[in-house]
C-alpha cells in the first residue's frame, strides 16, 4: 500500500472546511430567519392585542347599544300608553259629538213641527177672524138699513105733522135730538168695529206664525167680543123697538089730534107728560148707551194691549226660534262640508295605501326570487360538496345557517305579507277603525325594536367568533396546507360573502320597515287632528276646545318623538352595518396573516431541507501503513448529524414562531403576560383548521 499523497490530503480538507463553511453560514441564515419569525411574532401578539382592545371596544359599543335599545323600548311603551289615552280621550269627545248632533237633528225636527203646526193655527185662527168680522159687516149694514128706513119714515111723517103747535114741534125737534144721538152712537159703534177689523187686520199680516200656544185663549176672546157684540146689539134692538113705540105712539097721537083738535089742550098737557116721560126715558137709555160705549172702549183698548204685547212676544220668540233655526243650519252645512273634506283626505289616503300596496308586493316579489336563488346556491352547494368527507360536518353546519337564513327570510316575506294585508285591512276600515292604526303602529314599533335586538346578539355572537378565530390562530400551530383546507378557505370566502349580502338584504328590509312605520304614523297623526280639528270648530257650545288643543299638543309631541325614535333606529342600523363591515375587514386580516406565516413557515422548512441535501460522503485514505486498509469514512454523516442537530435548533425556533407555548421563546416573557396568554388559550377551539371537525 502506497502512502497517501499529500496533496490529496490536503484537498480533502480543504473541502472539509469549505463544507464546514457552508453548514456555518447555513445556521447563521436559519438564527437570521429564526430571528425573523419571533419578530413577526411579536408583531402579531402587538396586532392581536390592539384587536383585542378594538374588540373590546365594540363590546362596550354593543353595551351601549343594548342601553340604548332598552331606553327606546321604555319610550315606545310610554308613547303606547300616551296614545291609548289619547284614543280614549277622542273616544270620548266622538260620542260626545255624535250625541250632540242627535240632539239637534231631534231639535231641528221638533222645532220644524212647531212652526208648521203654529202657521196651520194661525190660518185657522185668521180665517174665524175674518168670518167674524164678515158676519158682523153685515149685521152693522142691516142694522143701518133699518134705521135709515125708520129715520126716513118718521122724518116723512113729522113733515105731515108741522102744522101742530111749537109744543108738538118742540118734541119733534127733542125727538130728532134724540134720533141724531142715537145716530151717532151708532156711527161710532161702527167706527169701533172698524177699528177693530182694522187690528184684526193688522194681527193678521204681523203674527203669522203666532197660533198654536195661544189658540185656546184668542178663542175664549173671540167668544167674549162676539158676546160684546152681540149686547150692543141687543141694545140697539132694544133702543130701535123703543123708537118704533115711540113712532106708534106718535101715530096715535096724530091721529087723535085730527079726530079731536077740540081736546087738544087736554092732550097736549097729556103729552107733556108723557114727553116728560119720554125724555127721562131717552136719558137714561143714552146714559146707559154712553156707558156701555165707555166700557165697550176699555174693554178694547184692553184687548189691544194685550194682543199687542202677546204679538210682541210672539214675534220675539219665532225670531229667536228663526235664528236659532239659521244657526243650526250653518253649523250643520259646516259639519257637512267638514265631512266632506275629511272623506276626501280619507280618499287620497286611500290611494296613497294603494300605491304602498304596489310597491310592497314588487319588493315581495323581488324577496321570493331572491329567496329562490338561495336556495339555488344551497343545491349547488350541496352537490358540489357532497363528495368531500372530511367536510361533511362543515357542510351540515353550512346547511343549517342556510335553513336558518331561508327561515329568516320566509319570516321577513310572511312579516311583510301580513303588513300589506293589514294596510289593506286598514284600507276598507279606514272610516270606522282611526284608532286601530295607532295601536298597530305600536306593535310595529315594538317588533322592529325585537329584531333590532335580534341583529344585535347575532352581531354580537360574530364579533365573539371572531375573537376565538383571533386567538386560536395565534395560539395553535398551523399545519399545512392541502386540497381540503383551501377549499375550506374557499368555502369561508363564500360563506363571508353571502352574510354580508343577506346583512345588506337585512338593511333593506329595515329600510323597508322604517318607511312602512313612517306613513303609518303619517296616516295616525292625520287621522287624529282631524277629529281633533272638528272638536275645536265647534267647541265654543260644546266646551271642548281646551281638551281638543291638548289632543293637538300632545300629538304634535308625540309626532316628534317618532321621529327621535326612527332617527335612533337609523343611527343603530348605520352602526351594526359599520360594525360588519369591519368584521369582514378584521377576517381579511386574519386570513392575510395566517398566509404570511405559513408562507414563512413553508420557507423556513425549505431552507433547511436545501441544506441537508447539499452534504455528500467522501472516501478518505489512511495516512499510513499502520493503520490497513483504507476506510470509508462518511464524513457526510457526522456532517449530517451536525446538521441535524443545527436542524433541531433551527425547527425548535420555528415550532416557537408558530406555538407561543415553547418554552425556548418564552425566556424574558413577563409572566403576568404568560399567565393572561394560558387563561385565554384554555377552551379555545381553532375554527379555521379542518382537522377540528
Amino acid at each position: 500500500m502506497s502512502p497517501p499523497n499529500a496533496a490529496s490530503v490536503l484537498h480533502t480538507l480543504s473541502q472539509t472546511k469549505a463544507m464546514l463553511e457552508q453548514a456555518e453560514t447555513a445556521a447563521g441564515e436559519c438564527a437570521a430567519h429564526g430571528d425573523d419569525l419571533s419578530d413577526k411574532l411579536r408583531v402579531l401578539s402587538e396586532d392581536f392585542a390592539y384587536n383585542l382592545q378594538l374588540i373590546e371596544d365594540r363590546d362596550k359599543e354593543l353595551d351601549a347599544c343594548e342601553e340604548t335599545i332598552r331606553l327606546i323600548r321604555g319610550d315606545v311603551a310610554d308613547r303606547d300608553a300616551r296614545i291609548s289615552d289619547m284614543q280614549i280621550i277622542l273616544a270620548d269627545k266622538t260620542a260626545e259629538l255624535d250625541n250632540l248632533k242627535a240632539f239637534y237633528q231631534s231639535q231641528d225636527h221638533s222645532h220644524s213641527e212647531t212652526i208648521r203646526k203654529m202657521r196651520r193655527d194661525h190660518e185657522t185662527v185668521l180665517h174665524s177672524y175674518i168670518e167674524a168680522a164678515q158676519a158682523n159687516d153685515q149685521k152693522l149694514n142691516l142694522v143701518e138699513t133699518e134705521c135709515s128706513l125708520k129715520l126716513k119714515s118718521l122724518t116723512e111723517e113729522l113733515d105731515s105733522l108741522r102744522h101742530v103747535d111749537k109744543q108738538f114741534r118742540q118734541l119733534q125737534w127733542e125727538h130728532s135730538d134724540l134720533k141724531k144721538e142715537a145716530n151717532t152712537a151708532i156711527s161710532n159703534l161702527k167706527h169701533d168695529l172698524q177699528k177693530t177689523h182694522q187690528q184684526l187686520e193688522m194681527l193678521q199680516s204681523n203674527h203669522e206664525s203666532q197660533r198654536a200656544l195661544y189658540r185656546t185663549e184668542f178663542t175664549s176672546k173671540e167668544n167674549a167680543l162676539t158676546t160684546q157684540v152681540k149686547v150692543l146689539q141687543e141694545q140697539v134692538d132694544s133702543l130701535s123697538q123703543t123708537i118704533m113705540s115711540h113712532e106708534l105712539f106718535i101715530k096715535n097721537q096724530a091721529d087723535s089730534h085730527k079726530r079731536n083738535v077740540h081736546e087738544l089742550e087736554h092732550l097736549m098737557e097729556q103729552k107733556d107728560r108723557a114727553i116728560e116721560k119720554l125724555s127721562s126715558k131717552v136719558e137714561k137709555t143714552s146714559e146707559k148707551l154712553m156707558k156701555l160705549a165707555s166700557i165697550s172702549e176699555t174693554k178694547i183698548q184692553k184687548l189691544r194691549g194685550q194682543i199687542s204685547l202677546e204679538a210682541r212676544t210672539y214675534e220675539n220668540s219665532i225670531a229667536q226660534m228663526e235664528s236659532d233655526f239659521i244657526e243650526e243650519m250653518s253649523r250643520a252645512k259646516r259639519e257637512i262640508s267638514l265631512k266632506d273634506e275629511q272623506i276626501e283626505l280619507l280618499s287620497k289616503k286611500v290611494e296613497l295605501c294603494q300605491k304602498d300596496i304596489c310597491k310592497y308586493k314588487e319588493k315581495i316579489s323581488k324577496m321570493n326570487d331572491t329567496e329562490l336563488e338561495l336556495k339555488q346556491t344551497l343545491a349547488d352547494r350541496k352537490s358540489k360538496f357532497i363528495h368531500s368527507p372530511k367536510l361533511q360536518h362543515l357542510l351540515h353546519r353550512q346547511q343549517k345557517e342556510f335553513e336558518a337564513t331561508t327561515h329568516e327570510l320566509k319570516r321577513e316575506n310572511k312579516q311583510l305579507k301580513a303588513d300589506l294585508d293589514r294596510i289593506s285591512f286598514e284600507e276598507s276600515h279606514v272610516h270606522q277603525q282611526p284608532e286601530q292604526i295607532q295601536a298597530e303602529t305600536g306593535q310595529v314599533l315594538q317588533r322592529r325594536v325585537f329584531e333590532l335586538e335580534q341583529q344585535n346578539d347575532q352581531l354580537r355572537e360574530i364579533i365573539r367568533q371572531m375573537r376565538l378565530d383571533l386567538e386560536a390562530m395565534v395560539n395553535n400551530q398551523p399545519s399545512q396546507e392541502s386540497a381540503e383546507t383551501s377549499q375550506f378557505n374557499r368555502v369561508i370566502a363564500e360563506e363571508a360573502s353571502i352574510a354580508n349580502e343577506q346583512l345588506h338584504k337585512l338593511a333593506d328590509i329595515v329600510e323597508q320597515k322604517q318607511q312602512l312605520i313612517e306613513s303609518l304614523l303619517r296616516a295616525t297623526h292625520a287621522q287624529t287632528l282631524a277629529p281633533a280639528a272638528v272638536i275645536q270648530k265647534g267647541g265654543d257650545q260644546w266646551q271642548t276646545s281646551t281638551s281638543s288643543k291638548n289632543v293637538i299638543e300632545e300629538n304634535h309631541r308625540l309626532s316628534a318623538e317618532n321621529l327621535q325614535l326612527k332617527q335612533r333606529a337609523k343611527e343603530l342600523t348605520r352602526k351594526m352595518v359599520a360594525t360588519s363591515g369591519e368584521r369582514m375587514r378584521l377576517l381579511d386580516t386574519c386570513n392575510s396573516l395566517r398566509a404570511e406565516l405559513r408562507n414563512a413557515v413553508a420557507g423556513a422548512v425549505k431552507a433547511v431541507s436545501e441544506a441537508q441535501v447539499q452534504t455528500t460522503a467522501v472516501k478518505m485514505q489512511p495516512l499510513s501503513t499502520k493503520t490497513g486498509v483504507l476506510k470509508d469514512v462518511t464524513s457526510g454523516a457526522s456532517i449530517t448529524a451536525m446538521g441535524a442537530g443545527y436542524t433541531g435548533a433551527g425547527s425548535k425556533r420555528i415550532a416557537a414562531a408558530s406555538n407561543v407555548d415553547a418554552e425556548v421563546q418564552q425566556k424574558g416573557v413577563d409572566p403576568k403576560v404568560e399567565a393572561e396568554r394560558k387563561r385565554r388559550q384554555k377552551g379555545v377551539r381553532n375554527w379555521n383548521v379542518v382537522d377540528d371537525y
